[in-house]
């Protein structure tokens, strides 16, 4: 439950975050602590949305869908192109562009990061049906964002020791829509794709 003081807290960040918000925009709150806030904004057909960051924060984005990116909001010399699954970051002040070229909305995760002082690291993983990742951060938790559907096996290592053999934790069994994110604790982590497709996902370490 998020309380009033989270939810003012909430929405000044959204309003330094966005700089515009065209008709039709549609911007929601997926999670919101004291590490970051994460907001899913659902970019209509054929729209723009531009983004800046306040200084001094930093942030990430992950396109859910297909976009146009354009570097220095307006300027269109350095346009690329964002396919699912694609990440970035904005550090503190910067301006970005994204243009929906597409006849349907076009999703985008942005992670507003709380803490000036955090770096994030961003990894893009593709599991093949049945694959295990081993993924490790001793230090911090990590964000993870469903790029794809998502079915998958995470067993978290307990054993603090690194020279002695593996000790399982109880499996947890995750299950994601695109577009949605949670965390994932620190520590040495197996996640197995149980699905019979590609399990597609982002995971941004604070």
């Amino acid at each position: 439950m998020i309380d009033t003081g989270q939810r003012l807290s909430i929405l000044i960040a959204t309003a330094l975050l966005f700089a515009a918000s065209p008709p039709g925009m549609q911007t929601k709150t997926l999670l919101a602590d004291s590490k970051a806030t994460v907001s899913m904004v659902t970019i209509p057909a054929q729209a723009v949305y531009d983004i800046q960051t306040k200084m001094p924060k930093n942030a990430v984005w992950i396109a859910i869908d297909s976009l146009e990116s354009l570097h220095a909001a307006g300027v269109d010399t350095s346009t690329q192109i964002a396919q699912p699954g694609d990440t970035g970051k904005l550090s503190p002040d910067e301006k970005l562009r994204f243009r929906n070229a597409s006849d349907r909305s076009a999703r985008l995760i942005i992670v507003d990061i709380k803490a000036a002082a955090n770096e994030p690291t961003i990894s893009a993983s593709d599991l093949d049906p049945g694959q295990i990742l081993e993924d490790a951060s001793d230090a911090n938790d990590r964000l993870l964002i469903a790029t794809s559907g998502l079915r998958l096996l995470d067993v978290r290592n307990l054993e603090e020791d690194e020279g002695r053999p593996w000790r399982s934790s109880e499996p947890v069994l995750i299950m994601m829509r695109p577009g949605e994110v949670r965390w994932i604790k620190s520590g040495m982590h197996r996640l197995k794709n149980l699905l019979r497709t590609p399990a597609k996902f982002v995971t941004v370490e604070l």
